[in-house]
């Protein structure tokens, strides 16, 4: 098996500084590469064809059960998650986590189970905070965690989730993250970390999450936006994250934006029933069936509320 592995995950923003990351590793690289970008679930990705122009590393979408091997990278297809186990690659249909699939939480996870210490995982621009957890779990490993420089990233927000749960990792503008990541992997990984050992991480669940090896967390009163069930709450040192009975994973901020837009959803809902409403009684008005003037009253009164629900909904 291979014993050293570069995870990297990137989201909005993060197809130019892979694509820098990736020019500036040797083509001896001693470490196999695995990416995850957020990917449209439909449509082919012509991801590997764009990334083996832009260093010498060949890249490609991987078969299931592929062996990892030094030098070479490989890109999750759309909608599948990409886990990596016993030196192999395994593309899954697994539950969303954080609305994704694939999900960079779903790749640094599976590194840290099966890599542990041999594992350097890189956050690059993108949404919201997949991938946090995932580095958390990296860290708690004693592997490393880079992240792109937020101040550069076109969007920060990756970036800056990871750096909030691990302490330890080292930021860096794009340009020099690969030349970090072949000094890293080109010397000892680290010892892994004495089980039971203390770790300086916020690290839920050592994997950062729920796994074979773990249950779900406590009960908790919400609601999967992704399919209603049941959710479970997970929180370590200060890190939290929830996992439904059928296996949806959010993070804090992903959770937070899936509600906001679950939200919105349901209050531009109730403006188009109140239109509606206001359309029969306008047409109740027109037939002359029962009293004309209430009719338009009525009409008029649902669609103020109507408007006033548009506008509650736009922030006033």
């Amino acid at each position: 098996m291979v014993d050293r592995l570069v995870v990297v995950g990137a989201s909005a923003g993060g197809v130019d500084p892979l694509r820098q990351l990736l020019a500036a590793l040797p083509a001896d690289l001693p470490a196999a590469v695995a990416v995850v970008l957020h990917l449209s679930p439909t449509g082919e990705s012509r991801l590997p064809e764009l990334l083996s122009r832009a260093g010498p590393l060949p890249v490609r979408h991987p078969t299931e059960g592929g062996a990892l091997v030094p030098g070479q990278v490989v890109v999750a297809p759309p909608d599948r998650h990409l886990v990596v186990r016993d030196g192999r690659v395994h593309l899954t249909r697994g539950p969303r986590v954080n609305r994704q699939r694939p999900a960079v939480d779903v790749l640094f996870r599976s590194a840290a189970l099966s890599h542990g210490a041999g594992v350097v995982a890189v956050v690059l621009s993108g949404a919201l905070d997949d991938g946090a957890l995932g580095a958390a779990a990296v860290a708690a490993q004693d592997g490393r965690v880079l992240v792109q420089d937020p101040r550069e990233a076109r969007v920060s927000a990756m970036p800056r989730a990871a750096l909030a749960v691990v302490r330890r990792a080292r930021a860096a503008p794009a340009a020099e993250l690969g030349p970090l990541v072949a000094e890293l992997v080109g010397s000892p990984a680290p010892p892994a970390p004495t089980a039971g050992a203390p770790s300086d991480e916020r690290s839920p669940q050592m994997a950062g999450g729920p796994t074979a090896e773990t249950d779900l967390g406590v009960p908790a009163a919400l609601g999967c936006p992704e399919c209603q069930g049941g959710m479970f709450e997970n929180a370590a040192d200060g890190s939290v994250s929830w996992t439904c009975h059928v296996g949806h994973s959010w993070s804090a901020q992903s959770l937070l934006e899936a509600q906001r837009q679950a939200v919105e959803s349901a209050v531009y809902n109730a403006a188009s029933k109140l239109l509606e409403i206001a359309s029969v009684h306008r047409r109740l008005a027109e037939l002359g069936t029962g009293g004309r003037d209430e009719h338009l009253r009525a009409a008029e009164r649902a669609e103020t509320r109507a408007a006033q629900v548009r506008g509650e909904a736009g922030g006033g």
